[in-house]
């Protein structure tokens, strides 16, 4: 695909509301309240019980409820937006805090307050903060959540827009950790940044919670200038490089989870698309839907598809390589598959699997596959 056709399969992904992807630089100045209300309604505790390893209490619960500072929203009708870009690799939360929700009081891998994570660069609207000013509601480009305000440098509305379209810019090609300013900053695959015209990136920071542009040495990230030509061998080759990767839910601990994983890839091309499973399944584009078809279907079925593809099945992304010998394979970030005798076998990082490893029910990867999405361009248009 050329940039073009790149830039209109993005317009057709943020025009389908169903995919919770939005162009930032499009929306309105103004927000009604009552939606803000309910995005951050939406998050709630469901079945977990613990927090930080110990029993959630309903006073600790209602705490953190009280947080949300939703008291500040009852009697608005419109809030004025403000905008921001991240500094750091931000948390996205469910809740304004650190804490970890918790389903046990030892499985601290996953905290299912955190929801997603925010590349270095990336454009925020501010919908809302905490009374302490300390945690914003913010929409990003594919969620909404909390996050840090240390996290976020504010800026105008033409400062975030123009950063985001600068020209020229860069794309990390790797995941890389880089000592800045006393601090460690994670950048990951897929990040943009803002080229100056020497060999600098213009890095925001933040100068009392205001945004500056720095200047920051790209001889010290893995990069490429603009972004990578979209070919079947540049996306497996920048797959390959996050082989190994440790799981992170949510982005946890700048680690990815397995959507995360296929997105550090496809933002490497300028791809906008939706953060969970929930909303990649509703994309249109060249959609292929297999939910209906047997093991040997839908064996045969791939062999026609381009390797990087991605391959959805409840909960799951992953992203096709190819068949060899019979058997179908994928590389993808997952936390354990399961014998024949349904024993679990840990993985918890980013691999290369056949689909006839099995998911907890004792079936199949592939006959849990439903729908196979090609990244291409829309057939109708060509």
């Amino acid at each position: 695909m050329t940039e073009e056709e790149i830039a209109a399969y993005n317009r057709r992904i943020t025009h389908n509301k169903a995919c919770k992807v939005v162009d930032l630089t499009g929306l309105e100045k103004e927000i009604d309240a009552q939606k803000v209300i309910g995005l951050i309604e939406a998050y709630e505790f469901g079945s977990n019980e613990y927090l930080d390893g110990n029993v959630l209490t309903e006073k600790k619960k209602q705490a953190l409820i009280e947080k949300r500072n939703l008291e500040a929203l009852s009697h608005m009708k419109k809030i004025k937006v403000t905008y921001g870009l991240a500094v750091h690799a931000a948390d996205v939360r469910g809740f304004p805090t650190d804490e970890a929700l918790m389903q046990s009081p030892d499985d601290w891998e996953f905290d299912y307050f955190q929801e997603s994570k925010l590349k270095v660069g990336e454009g925020v609207c501010i919908y809302h903060a905490t009374a302490e000013g300390d945690w914003l509601f913010v929409q990003a480009q594919n969620y909404a959540g909390w996050v840090k305000s240390s996290d976020i440098a504010r800026c105008s509305r033409q400062q975030m827009t123009e950063y985001l379209a600068a020209e020229p810019f860069i794309i990390v090609t790797e995941p890389t950790d880089v000592e800045f300013q006393d601090q460690k900053i994670h950048f990951s695959m897929g990040c943009r940044l803002q080229k100056d015209a020497g060999k600098n990136a213009l890095l925001p920071v933040s100068k009392d919670g205001k945004l500056e542009l720095v200047p920051f040495s790209l001889d010290r990230l893995p990069h490429n200038e603009g972004y990578l030509p979209y070919t079947k061998a540049i996306v497996l080759d920048q797959a390959m490089k996050l082989l190994n990767t440790g799981y992170g839910w949510g982005g946890k601990d700048d680690l990815l989870d397995c959507s995360a994983t296929m997105l550090s890839v496809y933002d490497c091309f300028g791809f906008s698309l939706p953060r969970n499973t929930s909303e990649m399944v509703k994309c249109q584009e060249t959609r292929i839907d297999v939910s209906e078809l047997g093991e040997e279907d839908k064996l045969e079925r791939l062999r026609s598809v381009l390797p990087g593809s991605l391959l959805l099945m409840k909960g799951h992304v992953m992203m096709y390589l190819g068949i060899k010998d019979d058997v179908a394979y994928a590389l993808h970030a997952f936390t354990k598959y399961y014998d024949d005798e349904g024993c679990g076998e840990n993985v918890m990082q980013c691999t290369i699997t056949p689909l006839t490893i099995k998911n907890a029910s004792g079936r199949s990867y592939l006959d849990s596959v439903h729908t196979i999405l090609e990244i291409l361009p829309d057939a109708k248009e060509q």
